[in-house]
């Protein structure tokens, strides 16, 4: 993708920035209402390797520079956060649902060790995916009610493409630079690329190239094409096809 091409797609998905799902603060189970915002009792942060501090930092900080709508969700769970380097096989990274190993006050993320020699830029990509799994767990156990697994995977997908469009000028230039590098072999700045990829493919399936004032009907247009493209490419995928048993 060109760095023009780049920036134009980054600028288009800000302007049409919406609810991938709705997504609300407090759910009711049952009879009484359960505040998000309270499911995390903990006080203090686990302690996490100072990269993987970081990373999260930096997540948070662009997630509040853009005004995303699930910033206070993540704020509230950052205490609970436990991620640590493990030696995965096919995975980058790895929320636990399983609550043998997740619960509330101890939201369980692995990243592969390679990762050890990563840039924080890199990890925190690879890490804001993560964090979505992380609040889709959070909001199953408030809600009571099991998500769709593709539906999840697609969330988190955009959520990266989301963070990407928050990044200052400077990191941005990073993440194109890297990205036009015919050698480039970072796995999180190829799956970004590629997420813009599908962006601008729904960008254009709605005719919005060069729109400057966007409708309702168009932004409908734009988030139902690609909440179903980033569906695609998840049903599509042999290791989620694995993962989500279809």
């Amino acid at each position: 993708m060109k760095k023009s091409i780049w920036a134009v797609v980054v600028i288009v998905i800000l302007i049409l920035s919406f609810r991938f799902y709705k997504t609300t603060i407090s759910l009711q189970p049952k009879d009484n209402w359960v505040n998000v915002l309270d499911i995390c009792q903990r006080n203090t942060p686990y302690q996490l390797p100072p990269e993987f501090s970081r990373s999260v930092s930096l997540i948070l900080q662009r997630y509040q520079d853009g005004n995303d709508e699930n910033l206070s969700t993540y704020r509230s769970i950052e205490n609970c956060l436990d991620i640590q380097y493990g030696d995965l096989d096919e995975e980058e990274g790895l929320f636990y649902f399983d609550p043998k190993y997740s619960s509330t006050d101890h939201l369980t993320i692995r990243v592969d060790s390679d990762y050890k020699y990563q840039d924080d830029l890199t990890t925190a990509f690879l890490l804001s995916h993560e964090l979505t799994h992380a609040k889709q767990f959070v909001k199953e156990i408030v809600s009571g009610k099991k998500m769709d697994c593709v539906d999840m995977e697609a969330e988190a997908f955009f959520q990266q493409i989301k963070f990407g469009s928050y990044l200052n000028d400077e990191e941005s230039k990073s993440v194109v630079a890297r990205a036009e590098k015919v050698s480039n072999k970072n796995s999180q700045i190829i799956n970004y690329s590629n997420l813009l990829d599908i962006g601008w493919d729904a960008i254009g399936g709605c005719n919005l190239h060069g729109v400057k004032v966007i409708s309702n009907e168009q932004k409908n247009c734009y988030k139902n094409l690609l909440s179903e493209k980033l569906r695609e490419m998840v049903r599509s995928n042999t290791y989620y096809q694995k993962q989500c048993y279809f």
